[in-house]
């Protein structure tokens, strides 16, 4: 494990430090709640108080079909899950701001990747003010898997061009022994493997590419969410939601999913023509069973309460 200065800075005896290592430590109980065999990603949402707002793990949103085909191939997770970072914002987002004294601090067990760094930069307004990484995670660039690397370097870069406070520490409970879980997990990939050798490749995504550097301010769908979120403090939980069809990707699938949405209405004035990542993001709806609609318009993006007769 490499260890950097800042873990001879850490004082326990710091108000500061001692709430940070609880919500560290939580972040990392979070993480054993994720499916993935290799990387159990946790991260975790309080308030000023020090009362949990939100935790989440690295995995599929509530709705989606946790196959073991889908949870140990790497190109198929990716595309059927959210990062923990992200999970415990849209956990913010279903509740709403009221009740929660600002500032708010977040702490993961890793490095937020630019998707997740960029969209906690975006939430500053909302009352977010602080991140909490462990002290002990590797900088260097040969500990990240190689599409990751450039990821994690601009996330902390977005972090901190973003005026984000990071408060880094060592986590109290040091690295969760992951063994006995991780080995339930790598025994069903080699039977799945022995079973199924071609299945990676029959079954990789078609038609798109994952985007480990997106930058989730510059998504219209996600900007016109938090910029919601940030005005109305309200639950975004049962809302419902018009878009343009062509806004439609998996990940704004995911994000509806996991936001619990009520209805989705696509607005478009050819509701047979798909592309083939507007396809999978319809599947991910019918899978968690959230209703969705057409119109044909090209209409703006709209989110109501579920008491809303019509868009």
């Amino acid at each position: 494990m490499y260890v950097r200065d800042e873990c001879d800075l850490y004082d326990p005896m710091s108000h500061a430090d001692s709430f940070h290592a609880r919500l560290l430590t939580e972040a990392y109980r979070a993480a054993l709640c994720s499916d993935h065999a290799t990387t159990r990603v946790g991260a975790v949402i309080a308030d000023q108080d020090g009362r949990p707002v939100s935790r989440a793990c690295n995995g599929f949103p509530h709705g989606i079909t946790h196959s073991v085909e889908r949870v140990i191939t790497s190109e198929l997770w990716d595309y059927y899950s959210l990062h923990a970072e992200m999970r415990a914002l849209l956990g913010w987002m279903r509740q709403g701001r009221e009740g929660h004294p600002q500032p708010l601090t977040i702490a993961s067990t890793h490095t937020p990747c630019a998707a997740c760094a960029s969209a906690l930069v975006a939430m500053i307004p909302a009352g977010l003010g602080t991140v909490v990484l462990d002290a002990c995670l590797p900088r260097e660039e040969s500990a990240y898997p190689p599409k990751w690397k450039r990821s994690v370097e601009l996330g902390r870069h977005l972090l901190e061009e973003g005026g984000m406070a990071i408060h880094e520490i060592p986590a109290t409970l040091s690295y969760p022994d992951e063994g006995d879980m991780a080995g339930s997990w790598w025994q069903l990939k080699h039977s799945f493997d022995q079973a199924k050798p071609s299945a990676q490749n029959a079954h990789s995504p078609l038609g798109w590419k994952y985007d480990p550097c997106i930058d989730w301010r510059d998504d219209p769908f996600m900007a016109a969410l938090m910029k919601h979120f940030i005005q109305t403090s309200m639950p975004m939980r049962d809302m419902r939601v018009r878009l343009p069809l062509d806004m439609l990707s998996g990940s704004t699938a995911l994000i509806l999913v996991d936001l619990h949405v009520a209805h989705v209405e696509l607005g478009t004035m050819n509701p047979a023509q798909h592309s083939p990542e507007q396809d999978f993001a319809l599947g991910l709806l019918r899978e968690a069973q959230i209703p969705f609609a057409y119109a044909r318009s090209l209409s703006d993006i709209v989110f109501k309460t579920v008491e809303t007769v019509s868009l």
